[in-house]
């Protein structure tokens, strides 16, 4: 699984640790070269005005987008928008 890391930190660890090994260059040159994605900010929300409509799911309405959309008990992502809703939750 990919993860995301703050690569100007990795930097300044690696001119910390490594600056004054003949790696230096090698390592910051990697670090530089890595593929960057173009990742956006997790954006937190809530539902709201919870109905069920079937033994495990719930149709609610995402405090983000506004849409009344159907979920399962255990999700917790608006599928219309992709808001968090964990540990948010009025219903």
């Amino acid at each position: 699984m990919s993860r995301l890391i703050d690569a100007d930190a990795l930097m300044k660890n690696a001119v910390v640790k490594f600056y004054i090994t003949p790696y230096f260059n090698h390592i910051s040159k990697m670090i530089e070269d890595a593929p960057a994605i173009d990742a956006k900010p997790v954006q937190h929300g809530n539902w709201s005005d919870p109905q069920l409509i079937y033994t495990d799911a719930h149709q609610v309405t995402c405090s983000v987008c506004g849409e009344r959309v159907v979920i399962a008990k255990h999700k917790n992502f608006c599928p219309n928008c992709g808001t968090d809703w964990r540990g948010n939750k009025d219903g």
